[in-house]
């Protein structure tokens, strides 16, 4: 891909014209080099991710290539000493770099900082479409939304947070085929993200939500049977469709107290389910998974 002025965004460069494609080149606009060779496992999986990623910034950062092995002497006066390494120069100087292999999110926010840090500007359409989708879930315009996260992720496949406020949506409108569809469309270099990994435990969850019954029926049963241990269970996931996940947990937790083994541990299995869906930082989370902790071991 070559920017406005013809001159490529990505290129492959050698020790004799480093100074021209790196040094010079930098004083325009910020460059990324990358410091590989053909034998590198790990570089296979960080160069064509990183190639993605300069690309779709359209011209404002660029990225060189080089091959330690045919070119081994920048390397060697940068101290390379393991590979993948990356570095990026403005003005004529190394400013910022990594070594070893970076996840796409982690590959985004490194150039975004260092053309920020470089003076440039970042688009922010795509990051002011993503708060009107969010905006339309609160207002339940569900449909409306996944339009428009759809619409995000056409522009940015690696936009993590489009990628999970649609499934999020397809979840809402009780559109499981569509949700899970989504979800095994979602580009590979994402899908160890915590927070894709996520939406399988939240679509599973969501389901059984559907089958739990009426919290209202259910509250009224376990009145009448405190000890109905079934109906507690099902009373816990109802209450999740409005929301109330640290009531839900409160129950699941009684339940595992009292019965570790009922219905096969169904409550434990439950409780991480409902840990995973909300994520790994999540406060609610977090908490619960202590109280889980000080139960199994106590």
């Amino acid at each position: 891909m070559e920017d406005s002025d013809s001159e490529p965004i990505i290129k492959n460069s050698t020790d004799e014209s480093f100074v021209s494609d790196v040094i010079e080149a930098s004083n325009n606009v910020p460059v990324i080099v990358d410091f590989w060779a053909p034998w590198c496992g790990p570089c296979k999986t960080l160069g064509p991710n990183l190639e993605n990623l300069v690309n779709s910034f359209k011209g404002k950062v660029k990225l060189v290539k080089i091959d330690i092995d045919k070119n081994p002497n920048i390397a060697g006066q940068l101290r390379v000493q393991s590979i993948p390494a990356v570095f990026a120069f403005s003005s004529g100087k190394p400013i910022d770099g990594f070594m070893g292999v970076q996840s796409p999110i982690q590959l985004k926010e490194f150039i975004e900082k260092l053309i920020l840090k470089c003076g440039g500007s970042l688009d922010q359409n795509l990051d002011e479409l993503l708060i009107v989708a969010k905006e339309m879930i609160k207002n339940e315009k569900l449909l409306e939304a996944s339009e428009v996260f759809q619409a995000i992720i056409d522009e940015d496949k690696l936009f993590i947070a489009a990628h999970s406020g649609l499934i999020r949506a397809q979840v809402l409108l009780n559109d499981f085929e569509s949700a899970n569809r989504c979800l095994k469309a979602i580009p590979e270099e994402l899908s160890q993200e915590p927070e894709i990994k996520s939406l399988t435990s939240h679509i599973e969850l969501a389901q059984k939500v559907i089958n739990a019954g009426s919290s209202e029926d259910l509250r009224d049963k376990i009145s009448k049977n405190p000890s109905d241990l079934e109906a507690k269970f099902n009373f816990s996931l109802s209450l999740i469709s409005d929301n109330k996940y640290d009531e839900a947990i409160n129950i699941l937790l009684e339940i595992f107290e009292k019965d570790q083994d009922w219905n096969n541990g169904a409550s434990k299995v439950q409780l991480i389910q409902i840990f995973d869906s909300l994520g790994s930082k999540d406060p609610i989370a977090l908490q619960g998974r202590r109280r889980l902790s000080s139960i199994i071991f106590s």
